[in-house]
């Protein structure tokens, strides 16, 4: 198994700097971390964890233990820290078309995480567009989509337990209405990489995993 150098990871790249966030009272502090089996992680790590020279492609916070469980097996991590204001993509989007010139082609893994349901289908097209020409041919791509009624109100940050399991830090205890997006709709925003895996979790989280130019699809498994 190939190890990173020091020199490449981490590898990332921030919209905002972290504001450290005021004190609160026990019953301001958001939800404990939950740690649920991640079915879709594990399909999107499969072969590739055992491979030498994988890019990743990580559109969530910066999360120490990710970089760790990533250098395992990784010779670049690339980290977008894309959606700390869900209300405006732009900037993600941005960055994104930037790096294309320097690593068109390069990616493996793409982690979405549950960006998804905090974005317009609109402007979800857009975001994973940018992400297609950063991705290798049969380059793997997670997504978290909410089949609860409700989700928190905003994005959570996960953190890698192993190769089977995630912790899902709540932000906020603060929720708001899920936008129940169907399989067609993910399937559309997705546009660009064709859907493999699909995994209803009880936990009202359904695991997407899309391979880049993949023909044909499978039904939740």
């Amino acid at each position: 198994m190939h190890n990173a150098g020091l020199m490449k990871l981490p590898w990332r790249t921030r919209i905002k700097t972290a504001v450290p966030e005021p004190e609160r009272t026990p019953e301001e502090l958001p939800p404990r971390a939950e740690i649920h089996r991640s079915p879709g992680f594990e399909a999107a790590l499969a072969d590739l964890i055992r491979a030498d020279g994988i890019h990743v492609l990580d559109l969530g916070p910066a999360v120490p233990e990710n970089i760790e469980f990533y250098s395992g097996f990784a010779t670049r991590v690339q980290i977008i820290d894309a959606f700390r204001d869900v209300s405006d993509p732009v900037p993600a989007i941005r960055i994104l078309n930037d790096l294309v010139g320097r690593y068109r082609g390069s990616f493996h893994l793409v982690l979405l995480w549950d960006s998804l349901n905090y974005l317009a289908p609109a402007q979800a097209t857009e975001v994973v567009a940018a992400i297609v020409p950063l991705c290798r041919p049969e380059a793997r791509c997670m997504a978290m989509v909410a089949t609860s009624d409700t989700m928190p109100a905003s994005p959570r940050r996960y953190r890698v337990v192993d190769a089977n399991h995630l912790s899902y830090d709540g932000s906020t205890s603060e929720m708001l209405g899920a936008p129940q997006m169907t399989p067609a709709v993910v399937e559309r925003v997705l546009g660009g990489f064709s859907i493999e895996h699909a995994f209803v979790l009880r936990n009202g989280i359904r695991e997407y995993v899309a391979t880049r130019g993949a023909a044909g699809t499978k039904g939740p498994g």
